[in-house]
């Protein structure tokens, strides 16, 4: 489980807004080899990646409103509990207040709430960041969401 409350926020923002938008992502059926290759590829020393996310296709779908904007009442209200599970994620008080920032800037978008949730991940990495690095997200089931995906990160 990564607690938020160990790991400094402005790294976390930091990581967030320098963060390459050329990614990896593995999709694909269960039991297809996804992890395999996962694993294949992060013995690369510019590549960096971390557990399974969910948040594409589990997430989004549930507390993103019409405008693609995430609704943190609801995902406060709702998944919070299923987040941590699925993530082992905990959010302490700066971390929501930051969400609570973007979003009443309304710039709490999937893609940065997404980003935002890759960023605690890097940022909680053992090793600092290589330079060029890219990360590798792997979640099968992100496989029915290519299109956003894609419109997000075009050189993924």
């Amino acid at each position: 489980m990564i607690d938020t409350s160990s790991l400094n926020i402005r790294l976390v923002q930091d990581i967030q807004d320098n963060l390459p938008q050329n990614p990896i992502f593995i999709v694909g059926a269960p039991r297809s080899g996804t992890t395999l290759l996962q694993a294949l590829l992060y013995t690369q020393p510019n590549i960096v990646s971390f557990p399974e996310t969910h948040v594409i296709h589990y997430f989004l779908p549930r507390i993103t409103d019409s405008n693609g904007n995430v609704d943190l009442q609801v995902f406060r209200r709702a998944y919070v509990a299923e987040f941590e599970d699925r993530t082992q994620i905990f959010l302490s008080a700066p971390y929501w207040d930051y969400l609570e920032f973007k979003a009443s800037q309304s710039s709490l978008t999937g893609k940065v709430f997404f980003e935002f949730v890759v960023s605690i991940f890097l940022a909680a990495e053992p090793q600092p960041l290589p330079s060029g690095y890219r990360w590798l997200e792997k979640t099968p089931a992100h496989i029915y969401h290519l299109e956003t995906i894609l419109q997000w990160y075009p050189h993924a």
